[in-house]
């Protein structure tokens, strides 16, 4: 279904359902979702199990850091 349903939208080959779960908890933590309710979402048993998915946003930490005022950042 997946791959008959890309086809149709024109996207490149090999999409599978693997690769619109990842882009799901991707696009989630990109609009700074909660690691927790992105977990219970995908289903994964604890928080540390969608950390998986964080090696795609590694600006996510820099950013994370620049929202603290200047005084406070290590």
């Amino acid at each position: 279904m997946v791959t008959a349903a890309a086809t149709r939208a024109h996207l490149r080959s090999g999409v599978t359902a693997r690769t619109l779960r990842h882009s799901f908890a991707t696009h989630l933590m990109d609009r700074g979702v909660d690691l927790a309710i992105i977990a219970s979402l995908m289903g994964h048993r604890s928080p540390q199990e969608t950390g998986v998915y964080l090696h795609v946003l590694p600006q996510r930490p820099e950013a994370a850091v620049r929202t603290l005022p200047i005084g406070e950042r290590p």
